[in-house]
């Protein structure tokens, strides 16, 4: 267990970089996604549906998971996301509701 210094540590590093800026930009490579930028309610669908990972989450599970993979000699693939007609279709068809 760390110490409560190290975690007081850990939480100014937190803090800091939190008003900083960093990460401050949604690194989801699906830019047509509506809920792009809305880190707050894709993580709310995703944990919902719990059929993968948010992308943005990915390439970071991917590297942790690696490691481990390669021990018991698997692989780890990268698996593409929607094709963008597919945006363009939901979009035409269903667009997302403006908000009042």
């Amino acid at each position: 267990m760390k110490s409560k210094e190290k975690f007081v540590e850990e939480i100014k590093e937190i803090r800091a970089m939190l008003a900083s800026g960093a990460e401050a930009n949604c690194s989801c490579p699906n830019i047509n996604c509506e809920f792009h930028g809305d880190c707050y309610n894709c993580i709310r669908i995703h944990r919902h549906y719990k059929d993968h990972v948010p992308r943005c989450l990915q390439p970071m599970l991917r590297e942790k998971v690696k490691g481990l993979t390669q021990m018991v000699e698997y692989t780890v693939e990268n698996i593409p996301g929607s094709p963008k007609e597919y945006w363009d279709y939901l979009n035409e068809v269903a667009p997302p509701e403006k908000e009042k």
